[in-house]
């Protein structure tokens, strides 16, 4: 990878240097001569504040350099991207340059200095100069850096305090456990992980970590309920310590024994495992719902939903007379048969939100496809598609198969009652355009997601109701 922010002689002295990767006509172009009138801020180790702004520009190797007055001092991302806490591999000064970065933040106040760990510069003194994030962001974009050395690092909703903390606890974690939090292969996946808190918890990241520090950085990248973590920066560097004196970074981790390491790797596995079947189905039931909003738009789509709900309104399907077995039985059948209404009746407090809201939109999505290719075919249940042998579908499979339920608590005379059930739930693979004609006379085959669910039934003006659903890990 080039290195295009480094130090070099002009003119008999060193200056400082952020390369555009431009040659002299696309520099022209992209109107980058006004990046010299940008500023920066250098904060000293006791933490003055002078302003940093560039001198001019001069070519070298065919590329235009942006220059101004030199600094002594390493880009705070290779600093932690060359570090392993846990291996003794330079830890100790990608701790020290965390905390000399947190320190220099304080003194900016309300100045704009861009958060990226590639934007600082760290010198051994304590010193840190910001360049300026435009002129920093051009130069990562000529390395070909930015997913690497920025992206990971800065939450894309986040302010002040909140953002400056998410970055702290992300080049933490990337110096204790060696690997970045989040990582993908473009911008917009590392934001919707970042967004919707996908990550490996430290504790099973780096094994041995120490369980306060690993507690502070998953509770900041978790998304917060009220829109703000709650922790201060302070909070980060009162754990660090001050910068030379503070802790070394094997205090952060205790020794474990050759069976703690194989029983933490198989709840790293299994919690990796988990979590990709998780995440990928609710973003099935994202992706597609996204389809149909911009489908739902039209007229066909307004006149089949609006059918469906004056039909389901005239006759209300309803729990009374069912045994709470019934019920049970009934909430799982209605995934086979799409029967979003039925599973909305059959609970309260909001319970199974998200089930009902992935078979509506599956629905949804069903009758689009339905009207768009002029056909009367809908799903296949998934336990009459194994029982077929499992033949390349040649409608779309959705459904739960190998359905095992038992009472675990409660009694059919009082006024609650508990039941776990364990099945698999198969969902069509990807996503597809509604809107679209098929080629093919097959559809993708399915995905199987084993789950198990723990469900708590309630007695409302005597009849059973399902009032919560908690889906355990498998």
């Amino acid at each position: 990878m080039n290195e295009n922010i480094f130090t070099f002689e002009l003119d008999g002295r060193q200056v400082l240097g952020f390369d555009t990767g431009l040659d002299a006509h696309a520099f022209a172009q992209a109107k980058m001569a006004q990046f010299i009138t940008q500023s920066g801020y250098l904060v000293r180790s006791g933490g003055a504040v002078e302003e940093w702004k560039s001198s001019g520009v001069v070519e070298r190797n065919g590329s235009m350099v942006i220059w101004g007055p030199f600094f002594e001092g390493e880009r705070f991302d290779r600093i932690i991207l060359n570090s392993d806490a846990a291996e003794g591999d330079g830890g100790a000064k990608a701790l020290d340059a965390l905390r000399y970065w947190m320190a220099a933040r304080v003194p900016l106040e309300k100045r704009t200095a861009s958060l990226w760990p590639a934007a600082a510069l760290v010198a051994d003194s304590g010193s840190v100069l910001f360049p300026p994030g435009r002129l920093v962001l051009r130069c990562l974009q000529a390395e070909g850096s930015v997913l690497v050395s920025a992206e990971p690092f800065v939450h894309p909703d986040r302010a002040g305090e909140d953002a400056e903390v998410f970055t702290a606890a992300a080049v933490l974690y990337r110096v204790i456990a060696g690997e970045t939090p989040f990582q993908g292969g473009n911008a917009e996946s590392i934001h919707q992980d970042i967004r919707e808190g996908v990550f490996l918890p430290l504790r099973l990241a780096a094994p041995g970590v120490d369980e306060r520090l690993s507690s502070l950085v998953d509770g900041i990248f978790a998304p917060p309920k009220t829109g703000k973590t709650g922790v201060k920066p302070g909070e980060i560097r009162d754990l660090l310590g001050p910068p030379k004196s503070g802790r070394e970074p094997a205090s952060f981790f205790q020794p474990l024994s050759g069976g703690e390491l194989k029983q933490r790797e198989a709840e790293r596995e299994q919690y990796s495992k988990n979590t990709a079947r998780t995440v990928g189905a609710r973003r099935f039931v994202a992706r597609n719902t996204a389809v149909i909003l911009g489908v739902i738009i039209a007229a066909v789509v307004a006149g089949l939903a609006a059918r469906s709900i004056i039909a389901g309104r005239q006759d209300l399907p309803t729990t009374e007379g069912l045994t709470s077995r019934e019920v049970v039985d009934a909430w799982y059948g209605a995934f086979d048969t799409l029967d979003h209404t039925l599973m909305q009746e059959f609970t309260v407090n909001r319970a199974g939100r998200d089930d009902i809201q992935m078979v509506t939109n599956f629905y949804v999505l069903t009758r689009v496809r339905q009207a768009y290719e002029y056909s009367i075919t809908g799903t296949i249940p998934a336990q009459e598609w194994l029982d077929q042998g499992s033949p390349p579908p040649d409608r779309p499979v959705f459904g739960v198969s190998g359905l095992g339920i038992e009472q675990t608590g409660g009694h059919e005379e009082g006024e609650e009652i508990q039941y776990r059930a364990a099945y698999t739930l198969w969902i069509p693979q990807g996503g597809e355009d509604p809107a679209a004609a098929s080629d093919s006379d097959t559809e993708p085959m399915p995905g199987s997601h084993p789950r198990i669910d723990e469900l708590t039934l309630t007695r409302r003006k005597g009849a059973w109701r399902i009032s919560d659903i908690v889906h355990l890990e498998e």
